[in-house]
């Protein structure tokens, strides 16, 4: 009924669109923050805890690249180069050392390429891009919100780790129908 529009509507609308980027918002930090820590800490573990050994055997020259130019652009301001990864170079990394990381977060089926199984971290970027700019008037729809809900409901149970399944609405571990895994 598109006349219908009583008082009060389209401002209930509006915060229900800023309540759902603002629960979007901090799925996608715990989804990053796992990604980082299990990233970081296989590539450490199958490489070498020295710099010289996880940073240049572990991370792909591009990203390597990138990253220390990030660093030196800010005076190191952050302290340490992996604080200047954003979330699409786990991605690479994990594209670089797929025998470490199909595993922990191929999602999907496992004869498929590791580019289709990485692929939810495009999708997860994407719309972090849209929840991290309010002033582009995007809002997520309650089933992109459900959609990295289950990401994250499917990370914490293939991560089993602490960080990300310490969740405020203790959310189901199981993995949620609402992502089809193709």
């Amino acid at each position: 009924m598109p006349d219908f529009s009583p008082p009060g509507l389209d401002e209930f609308v509006r915060r229900e669109k800023e309540q759902t980027n603002l629960k979007a918002k901090e799925v996608i930090y715990r989804i990053e923050t796992a990604l980082q820590k299990v990233v970081l800490d296989e590539v450490k573990r199958e490489f070498g805890l020295s710099e010289a050994q996880w940073w240049i055997l572990g991370i792909p020259k591009q990203v390597r690249l990138q990253v220390t130019q990030k660093y030196e652009n800010d005076n190191g301001k952050r302290g340490v180069k992996e604080a200047y990864f954003d979330l699409m170079d786990y991605r690479k990394i994990a594209l670089d050392n797929w025998q470490l990381f199909q595993n922990l977060i191929g999602y999907g089926k496992k004869n498929q390429s590791k580019d289709r199984q990485t692929q939810w971290i495009c999708t997860l970027n994407d719309k972090r891009n849209v929840v991290s700019h309010p002033s582009s008037g995007i809002s997520l729809s309650v089933e992109e919100l459900a959609e990295l809900e289950a990401y994250e409901a499917w990370l914490r149970k293939s991560l089993s780790t602490s960080e990300i399944t310490d969740t405020e609405d203790g959310a189901d571990e199981g993995e949620p129908a609402s992502i089809e895994q193709d």
